[in-house]
């Protein structure tokens, strides 16, 4: 059985990550929000230099709030700081802000 623990994403927090991976935790997730803490990539790609086994993820990626290719670029640059296993779940409580931006969904015909 594999345990994990939650962080909000303070970029300085890092050593809380190596404290929680010398616990023998095996996953830290990450909040995103973008108005409230550091950003939460950043966050991880610091936090994998400070530890070698713990998985790294976003708890909640908004992707109303930012390009899908900015995620993915963001999630490559912290899988090639040094870490290959990362995760991340993508919730959106409400529907994007203008019918264009979701033409496929069916609300917006």
């Amino acid at each position: 059985m594999e345990f994990g623990v939650t962080f909000t994403s303070r970029i300085g927090d890092y050593d809380l990550v190596a404290l929680a991976e010398s616990l023998g935790y095996a996953q830290a997730w990450f909040f995103d929000s973008q108005m409230i803490y550091s950003d939460v990539y950043a966050t991880m790609a610091v936090a994998a230099q400070a530890t070698r086994r713990i998985k790294l993820a976003t708890g909640v990626a908004v992707p109303s709030t930012r390009l899908a290719p900015t995620i993915a670029h963001s999630i490559a640059s912290v899988g090639n700081s040094r870490r290959a296993a990362l995760s991340s779940a993508w919730v959106t409580a409400t529907p994007p802000a203008s019918p264009w931006a979701c033409a496929r969904c069916r609300w917006a015909r």
